[in-house]
C-alpha cells in the first residue's frame, strides 16, 4: 500500500483517525489522544451508529470522546454537514471550542484541509461541513438549523431540557444525537429520559451506556498497612469486586463531597443515580438490611412478638401486596 492509499485508509477509520489527534491535558500539555476504556465503548456505539444516552461520573472523558468523533464526521465527510456541541454554560462552550481546534491545528499538513470561516464558535472546512460549540439559547434557537449530529453535554443542567430534546430531534430528522451528563436525582431529566428510552418511546437506534465509578483507573489511591475496611466497606468490595485502593479513593471522596453528592457524580449503579436524596426522612442507608418476608393467605399471624425496646414503621403498598416495616432502635 502506497502512502496516498494509507493515509485514505486512516482518514476513513474513525478509530485510527482519532487516536492520531492531539489533545490538551491537565496539566497543559499537548499530547497524543490515547483513549482510555469507557472512551473505547463510547466511540464503538457511535461508529456503529447509534444515538447515545451515556450516563456517567465525573471526569471519565465523555465530552472529549465525543467531540473526537462529531470532528471526524466533520473533516471527512463528503458532504456539507452540520455537527453541534451544545453546552449550558457560554465558557464550557469556549473551553469545548478550543478542543476543536486543537485537532485541527494539530493535523499535519499533509491532511490539512483549508478553512472558510472560523470565529469563536464555529469551524467551517473547505468540504463546506461545520462544527459549532455553543449555547442552548434561547427558546427556538435551534430552529433554523439543519443537523446532521449533535451532542448535548451535562443535559440536566439546561433550564428546558423537554423542549431542548423536542427541537434537537426535528433538527436532526433522525440522524445521531449523543446526550452525555451527570445526573442530580430521582425524576431529573436524565432519569426521564432513560426511562423514555427503555419504554421504547425515542424513536430510532438508542443505546444507553452507563459507566459505574469504579471501572475508571484512575479512582484509586494507595493504602498503608494501617488501612483496614469497615463491615460496609468489605460488602461494597466483595459485591463490585473493589480493591482496597479503590475503597479508600471512595472513601477520601465521600468526605470532602458527602455521601448523596457521591452516590450522584461517582455512581456504582443507576439505581443509585436515582436513589431519593436530601431532606427525607430516610436516606438510602436506611434501607440496606430490610428483609422480604412473603405473605401468608390468611387474616393475620404473627412475624415475631413486639420488642418494647424497639420502634416499629408500618408501609403497605396496596398494588403489589408488599408490608414493609422498619424497626428502628430508640
Amino acid at each position: 500500500m502506497n502512502r496516498k492509499a494509507k493515509l485514505a485508509a486512516i482518514m476513513a477509520d474513525c478509530k485510527q483517525f482519532v487516536k492520531r489527534l492531539y489533545i490538551t491535558n491537565k496539566k497543559g500539555k499537548k499530547v497524543r489522544f490515547k483513549m482510555n476504556s469507557e472512551q473505547e465503548q463510547i466511540l464503538d456505539a457511535l461508529i456503529d451508529g447509534y444515538s447515545l444516552i451515556v450516563a456517567k461520573p465525573r471526569q471519565i472523558g465523555s465530552s472529549t470522546i465525543c467531540t473526537a468523533y462529531l470532528f471526524w464526521k466533520a473533516y471527512t465527510s463528503n458532504d456539507p454537514i452540520t455537527c453541534i456541541s451544545l453546552l449550558h454554560k457560554a465558557d464550557s462552550a469556549r473551553d469545548l471550542f478550543l478542543r476543536y481546534r486543537d485537532y485541527y491545528y494539530s493535523l499535519p499538513q499533509l491532511v490539512k484541509q483549508s478553512l472558510i470561516k472560523e470565529t469563536e464558535s464555529i469551524i467551517r472546512f473547505s468540504n463546506k461541513a461545520s462544527l459549532y460549540a455553543i449555547t442552548a439559547g434561547g427558546e427556538g434557537g435551534l430552529r433554523s438549523y439543519s443537523l446532521s449530529l449533535a451532542h448535548v453535554s451535562e443535559f440536566c443542567f439546561y433550564q428546558d431540557p423537554d423542549e431542548l430534546l423536542a427541537t434537537l430531534i426535528a433538527a436532526l430528522n433522525g440522524n445521531q444525537l449523543i446526550i452525555e451528563s451527570t445526573a442530580k436525582h430521582f425524576g431529573d431529566p436524565m432519569h426521564n429520559l432513560i426511562e423514555k428510552m427503555q419504554r421504547g418511546e425515542l424513536l430510532g437506534k438508542w443505546k444507553l451506556l452507563f459507566f459505574p465509578w469504579y471501572e475508571h483507573a484512575e479512582y484509586q489511591e494507595p493504602i498503608d498497612e494501617s488501612f483496614q475496611m469497615t463491615e460496609r466497606e468489605k460488602e461494597l468490595a466483595t459485591k463490585h469486586n473493589l480493591t482496597a485502593e479503590q475503597i479508600l479513593w471512595r472513601r477520601n471522596k465521600i468526605s470532602l463531597i458527602g455521601y448523596d453528592k457521591f452516590l450522584t457524580e461517582y455512581p456504582s449503579t443507576l439505581e443509585d443515580i436515582f436513589a431519593q436524596k436530601g431532606d427525607c426522612y430516610y436516606q438510602q442507608e436506611d434501607f440496606n438490611d430490610i428483609e422480604v418476608i412473603p405473605t401468608q393467605p390468611i387474616e393475620s399471624w404473627t412475624i415475631a412478638e413486639p420488642d418494647p425496646n424497639d420502634t416499629y414503621t408500618i408501609g403497605v403498598d396496596v398494588a403489589s401486596g408488599v408490608v414493609k416495616i422498619i424497626v428502628t432502635g430508640k
